[in-house]
């Protein structure tokens, strides 16, 4: 594929709700994307997320700090980033292209999360070199995507199994070499914004930040929340931040400026402002109120 028809082919795959199920296992996708250098901001912010994230360098290289530790991926190296771990890119290279696949799988027979027990230790601190089978997979689904053949959802969908299965295997058989829309879809991606803002509170976060993480325009990012939650981006982000608010009264015995300051508040007073008008009281009222038997 050309590069004009790889950036249509990622265009048309964005369109497409990469939620599906496969026998027993629910695949819940997150984001599913090839992305180039130049046709967008990487987020060189720390961050971090509810679900796994798994980063190949199709073309390239660049490098991540992972829970405080540098990796570097060079060509057809993969890195898979678990849950509530603290990341960011550091440095990318002229022209990087880039595989992400945001997401977590679980069995409707057992109710579990299947990556946390298949995955295991090779998640996180761990850099993997892939076959040249995922990077003609890779290839096949972006094909599918722009082709739009008779049943092309249901290419997409098996190729992203076997795209799965592939990384499964290439962590199995390989040593780590360790180097420190649709409405469906329009929903998923709300419920991708709400968990990153939950996520990262404490660090303070932003529309901008929101638009750089999910590769969308501010403009996407205010109606995607509108659509999903009926607010805007500050309403959501101050709900949110009353019901951590909230969780850290009833759950420890944190001071409110300690309080304040992990739910991403500048200040106590700022705080009070908000929860007040949320609430209809004080922090200082609510605490006394569920702490009293």
């Amino acid at each position: 594929m050309t590069d004009i028809d790889k950036k249509a082919a990622a265009r048309s795959l964005a369109r497409i709700n990469m939620n599906f199920e496969h026998d027993d296992i629910i695949f819940k996708t997150y984001w599913f994307r090839v992305l180039c250098e130049g046709e967008y901001s990487w987020n060189y912010k720390e961050h971090s997320h509810s679900f796994y994230e798994l980063h190949m360098c199709l073309k390239g290289s660049c490098e991540f700090y992972s829970d405080g530790n540098l990796y570097k991926l060079k060509e057809k190296d993969f890195i898979i980033i678990p849950p509530k771990t603290k990341h960011h890119i550091e440095k990318v290279s002229p022209k990087l292209t880039k595989f992400g696949w945001a997401f977590s799988a679980q069995s409707k027979s057992l109710n579990n999360d299947l990556l946390d027990l298949w995955l295991g230790s090779a998640s996180g601190g761990k850099v993997y070199h892939a076959p040249d089978a995922i990077s003609r997979e890779i290839e096949f689904i972006e094909n599918s995507a722009l082709e739009k053949e008779l049943l092309y959802r249901t290419l997409i969908y098996d190729g992203a199994f076997r795209l799965f299965v592939l990384f499964l295997r290439s962590i199995a058989e390989n040593p780590p070499q360790i180097e420190s829309c649709t409405e469906e879809q329009t929903d998923m991606r709300g419920l991708a914004i709400q968990s990153y803002i939950l996520d990262n509170l404490a660090g303070g976060i932003s529309i901008a930040d929101l638009a750089r993480q999910f590769y969308l325009s501010e403009k996407q990012i205010s109606r995607i929340v509108k659509s999903s939650f009926g607010k805007t981006f500050g309403e959501l982000k101050r709900s949110l931040q009353t019901q951590e608010v909230c969780n850290l009264i009833a759950d420890t015995d944190k001071s409110l400026k300690e309080i304040a300051l992990l739910s991403g508040f500048s200040d106590e007073y700022s705080m009070s402002k908000v929860f007040k008008k949320e609430e209809g009281m004080s922090p200082g009222l609510y605490r006394k109120g569920i702490k009293e038997p």
